[in-house]
């Protein structure tokens, strides 16, 4: 089972506010084609913690799984329809970033859904998470496990070359592979100057 977890009333607030402001100012254009109906059924869903992984702990060979969540991150329905991101601040009390794109929203969606599939998930007790590795455009959806057992890590579509998206990997795996790619790409460049 995939549980995702419970967001902070301000979380709740923040998001349904930026909407509001969206919809009162038609600020997107998108929001001109959704009936009034939709409009007014708009709702989020799937809330889950972000975590980042630094390409210089990768390149040094010291990475391991980050503990501080960067962000919290949201999907935004209208009527039955998922179209868009809302990312908050960790503290959950402000928008950070509003992204509509049903291409970005369905990937997420689909790898939530793979990861739903896998036989552990169905048998095991899992936290939804999304890990991400900005210097190699690489998102993940993680299973943080609650059982003692061990994670896993579903890649969303696009990724690297490295990964295959939609297919499950332990953390050991994922590592393995996210260091030979981060080495293979940013190596021989100073990591101090890469960022992320």
């Amino acid at each position: 089972m995939i549980k995702t977890i419970e967001p902070p009333r301000s979380a709740i607030q923040a998001a349904e506010g930026k909407m509001a402001e969206l919809i009162g100012g038609q600020t997107h254009g998108h929001l001109n084609e959704m009936s009034r109906e939709d409009l007014d059924n708009t709702h989020v869903t799937l809330p889950h913690n972000v975590y980042d992984l630094r390409l210089d702990s990768l390149i040094a060979g010291e990475a391991t799984m980050p503990t501080e969540p960067v962000a919290l991150h949201l999907l935004v329905g209208h009527g039955d329809n998922l179209s868009s991101a809302m990312q908050l601040d960790p503290h959950a009390t402000r928008v950070i970033g509003y992204q509509y794109s049903t291409d970005v929203v369905h990937a997420t969606s689909r790898a939530i859904a793979a990861a739903e599939a896998l036989p552990e998930a169905k048998a095991g007790e899992y936290e939804l998470r999304m890990l991400r590795i900005p210097a190699l455009n690489v998102s993940a959806v993680w299973l943080k496990d609650q059982k003692g057992k061990e994670d896993r890590l579903v890649p969303v579509a696009p990724t690297d070359p490295g990964f295959v998206a939609h297919q499950a990997y332990t953390v050991d795996e994922f590592l393995k592979i996210a260091r030979q790619r981060a080495s293979f790409l940013y190596g021989a460049k100073d990591s101090s100057e890469m960022g992320g």
